[in-house]
């Protein structure tokens, strides 16, 4: 076992690569192997088959080999990302917080990378394995197991100081390391329930369970194919993720602002103008081009041309209809199926 006073000049170091909150728990199989099963038997990781396929690897002991055979300690951490972002109009489209900068993949990666390395060096002959949303591992339980911060109704661990808006990433190492002991003193959420009356489209069906087939960020970034029309209306213009069940937080009001530049956050990306938007998005080197290194590439350009055209569709605005009628002749049917629908309902508005 490390020695206590070893093990705080660990924390030390690791939050000196840059981290915002540093905890150190077990590897033991997770506490909510029941809740997991309901999940994904009920249908609801919809497309994110990889939630359902490794669901007991996920949920199972984390010194095993696909993980880090012989690993007794995850370490995790929690990287703020918090900042500033120009506020949204009704005709401007909204991408989610996080995805305002470069790819967290890589930035918290890079980091993380550092931690480990600074944890074989504080305890030779260790072997450690750094994950970014690059193993299936239950990171927001394991968050909560090192006594970073509870998980709130609407599923997001919040962190005291930091709000909502943290990353996570963990560190599994084969050293021992006495597990952090959760505050009990921690705040909570009480008898709030903001997230769950806010949500429109009623992803979070209870608290702590979402159905992402119903959820803004699954159908804007994950989903392929047709939004479905009951959903369509309830977007609003929210064209990439969706923060609206995190950003009415009341825990968000003592969160400090993000110092990290290594994200080279785009204010601006906040409040997009959707017409321009849409109209720059016909051209492939365009979309590559703007939003290069950011998680926005991940939804493809069709993708989020899609997402406009509902957006703008939710405007009200008819003054966009020669806009969107350019989008007719998009090369993707995806793209003109949802141009068409946006028409109709700027039309009938």
């Amino acid at each position: 076992m490390l020695p206590t006073e070893t093990k705080e000049q660990l924390r030390d170091a690791l939050l000196a690569c840059g981290f915002s909150q540093v905890g150190f728990t077990d590897t033991l199989p997770s506490r909510h192997q029941s809740y997991w099963r309901a999940w994904t038997n009920a249908g609801y990781a919809g497309e994110m088959l990889w939630l359902s396929t490794r669901r007991e690897l996920r949920t199972g002991h984390l010194g095993v080999p696909e993980l880090l055979a012989g690993a007794q300690t995850a370490i995790v951490l929690a990287v703020s990302y918090n900042h500033a972002c120009n506020e949204a109009g009704p005709s401007d489209g909204i991408i989610a917080k996080y995805a305002q900068g470069l790819d967290y993949h890589r930035v918290i990666r890079s980091i993380t990378n550092r931690g480990m390395k600074v944890v074989e060096e504080f305890i030779p002959g260790s072997v450690s394995r750094a994950t970014t949303d690059s193993a299936p591992i239950p990171e927001r339980e394991l968050a909560v197991r090192a006594g970073i911060g509870w998980q709130g109704r609407h599923t997001n661990v919040i962190v005291p100081g930091f709000g909502n808006y943290v990353f996570l990433s963990v560190i599994l190492t084969t050293a021992l390391i006495e597990p952090d002991t959760p505050d009990s003193k921690m705040g909570n959420c009480g008898g709030c329930t903001k997230c769950l009356q806010v949500c429109p489209t009623g992803a979070l069906v209870a608290p702590n369970v979402l159905d992402p087939r119903r959820c803004i960020s699954y159908w804007t970034i994950e989903a392929k194919e047709s939004i479905p029309l009951e959903i369509r209306p309830l977007m609003g213009n929210r064209i990439f993720g969706c923060d609206i069940c995190i950003d009415v937080c009341p825990w968000n009001s003592l969160a400090s602002v993000e110092q990290l530049t290594a994200f080279d956050w785009k204010p601006s990306f906040g409040a997009l103008d959707l017409g321009n938007l849409f109209t720059n998005l016909s051209s492939d080197e365009w979309f590559e081009q703007t939003f290069l290194g950011t998680p926005v590439l991940r939804t493809g350009r069709a993708g989020l041309r899609r997402n406009v055209a509902v957006a703008i569709g939710n405007t009200h605005d008819v003054s966009l209809i020669p806009v969107l009628q350019v989008g007719l002749n998009d090369e993707s049917g995806i793209v003109r199926e949802h141009v068409e629908w946006a028409l109709e309902a700027l039309v009938t508005s």
